[in-house]
């Protein structure tokens, strides 16, 4: 499990979506079985482990389902170590 988290990977892949600009975006949750569930519903969940009990046990990031441009869409074909 060690190697998985501290390990050294080269990663080859493929760009199949290429952000210009701001204006566009790239969803993260696009083909998954979350991603047909609104958003505006998994919201109130997420937010249901950030209360002040829980954050002193663990941190739990803010959901970010929308990565705006400029940025690249790269699918992972092989992983070597």
């Amino acid at each position: 499990m060690a190697d998985l988290v501290d390990g050294e990977f080269t990663v080859v892949g493929k760009v199949i979506r290429h952000l210009e600009n701001e204006s566009e975006s790239i969803n993260l949750l696009r083909k998954e079985f979350v991603g047909s569930v609104n958003e505006q519903s998994i919201r109130p969940l997420i937010e249901s482990f950030q209360t002040p009990e829980l954050t002193v046990f663990m941190n739990v990031p803010t959901l970010e389902v929308q990565i705006h441009g400029p940025a690249i869409h790269v699918i992972p074909i092989a992983i070597f170590t």
